[in-house]
């Protein structure tokens, strides 16, 4: 959270944030979700905060410039639109945006599907990689749906 306020200093004016994380419910997971609101200053524009904001450290890691690093080196494939903001923006500045925390390219010799987890100290890689293939399996559902 502390990262995500920094990165709108000068960007934003009027920040409120959620003094505690809520429980976010969806079919197969939970999220801990904080929300966020602030108004843009006078010239600045909504990609002005995505590029401030992009990656998030749930994603990128802390501190940034490192954990990127880091990630480019090891991952080992190129994470294409996975953890990309995506929504929406008008012609009047408004615009609406999201981590795409799950994502599938689809592509006429297959489809990739790509989930990940928040690694931080003390996680377990077992936990993780089970957090992670429930996650997948939300998307597998749905892409068998689909096929019908």
């Amino acid at each position: 959270m502390q990262a995500i306020c920094e990165g709108l200093q000068g960007l934003v004016s009027d920040l409120q944030v959620a003094p505690c994380p809520t429980l976010l419910k969806l079919g197969a997971v939970q999220h801990l979700s904080t929300p966020i609101q602030a108004h843009l200053c006078p010239g600045r524009s909504v990609l002005d905060g995505l590029e401030a904001l992009h990656p998030t450290p749930a994603v990128g890691g802390l501190p940034k410039a490192g954990a990127l690093h880091f990630i480019r080196r090891h991952e080992g494939f190129d994470r294409g639109w996975y953890a990309a903001p995506v929504g929406w923006l008008d012609n009047q500045g408004n615009g609406d945006f999201v981590v795409a925390l799950r994502s599938a390219l689809l592509t006429p010799q297959g489809c990739h599907l790509f989930a990940g987890c928040g690694i931080v100290q003390g996680s377990r890689p077992a936990n993780e990689y089970e957090e992670t293939q429930i996650k997948l399996t939300s998307m597998e559902q749905a892409l068998a749906l689909a096929q019908r």
